[in-house]
């Protein structure tokens, strides 16, 4: 018995296609189908940019898994230090 449940939709994906009007309005201004955007439950890496500049949310809050969090203590040399530094 195999079950359809889609994954709860992130809090920030929320935001972001509430301030693009919706559903459909997100679909059109990026090109795709309300149904593709409809199984969000993140923001695809792809569309990260996109929604980045049509919606004004950091793309590393719609993914904060794609930026690596930065140090913003100066090293020695100038260069701020990654978490992994």
């Amino acid at each position: 018995m195999g079950t359809n449940v889609k994954r709860e939709r992130q809090e920030v994906l929320k935001r972001a296609i509430a301030i693009l009007g919706g559903e459909s309005a997100t679909a059109k201004a990026l090109g795709l189908t309300k149904q593709a955007v409809w199984w969000w439950y993140r923001c695809p890496d792809v569309h990260v940019v996109a929604m980045e500049e049509l919606t004004g949310i950091p793309g590393r809050e719609l993914r904060p898994d794609l930026y690596p969090k930065v140090d913003k203590t100066p090293s020695t040399d100038g260069v701020a230090q990654t978490a992994s530094n």
